[in-house]
């Protein structure tokens, strides 16, 4: 499997993932609104605030490794059995 085909796997098995813990948050959500009933803030349950903090350093982490190189996968397995990893 070459490296692009490696990258779109990823990319689909990361918006499933994201997927998967975004239907885990409860539905429980409440709106503070203004004397005209428009919505400006939201409470959510502690839970559900603290993995959209974690979402949002993970996406934080893949923005900055964005422009990172890549290697073959059969290098990257040699890399770690070099390194005892493996």
């Amino acid at each position: 499997m070459n490296d692009i085909a490696l990258i779109t796997r990823k990319r689909k098995l990361d918006k499933i993932t994201y997927a998967a813990r975004f239907y885990r948050m409860s539905t429980e959500v409440q709106f503070i609104t203004d004397d005209k009933g428009e919505k400006k803030s939201v409470i959510l349950n502690i839970n559900d605030y603290q993995s959209l903090m974690e979402e949002i350093e993970d996406l934080a982490a893949c923005a900055e490794r964005r422009n990172e190189g890549t290697i073959p996968h059969e290098d990257f397995l040699k890399e770690l059995k070099e390194d005892g990893l493996l």
